[in-house]
């Protein structure tokens, strides 16, 4: 079953409406701010990696 926005949008009132975009912005603002902190610390990691394995005697 698929509701229309439409459908969804009467069956509300406003203030559950903004309630509800306010929470799903916060969340994908959350999300990708978790997201771009792991994406920064990632390369550190790689990196050390990679050198531990370049400076191991062969």
């Amino acid at each position: 079953m698929v509701l229309a926005p439409e459908l969804l949008v009467q069956s509300m009132d406003m203030e559950t409406l903004i309630w509800l975009a306010a929470l799903i912005v916060i969340y994908t603002s959350w999300t990708m701010y978790a997201s771009w902190q792991a994406a920064r610390r990632q390369p550190d990691i790689q990196f050390e990696a990679q050198t531990q394995l370049s400076e191991a005697p062969r």
